[in-house]
């Protein structure tokens, strides 16, 4: 599954992912900002529509050099990056993440 094709979306519908990660984690995040996040978790899951993240300078920045930064890694490490693809925790189904890349079996990200 590519990021960003509909079996993507479909997969993140419901499931807090790293984007939200500085809601659920960050110690200065307020009540009605998790409490934002739980609301338009539960909408996702009532209307199986995802809400998508807004696109910004930073995200294409970053998709654009991703090739790069994956074979410098490669170079340096010696370890084959694998591309990434949505995962579900093993532990909590509502948890998920889309790495860029994985390296060895559960080794990295």
């Amino acid at each position: 599954m590519e990021q960003r094709d509909p079996e993507w979306y479909a997969a993140r519908i419901g499931r807090a992912t790293s984007t939200c990660a500085k809601v659920i984690i960050n110690p200065r995040a307020t009540k009605p900002g998790r409490d934002s996040l739980i609301g338009e978790l539960v909408s996702e899951i009532a209307t199986a529509n995802y809400k998508d993240v807004p696109d910004s300078f930073w995200l294409r920045h970053g998709r654009e050099l991703e090739p790069q930064a994956l074979a410098w890694f490669e170079m340096w490490t010696g370890n084959t990056v694998i591309p990434g693809t949505f995962q579900v925790s093993k532990k909590h189904d509502l948890l998920g993440d889309s790495p860029d890349g994985v390296v060895g079996f559960h080794e990295g990200t």
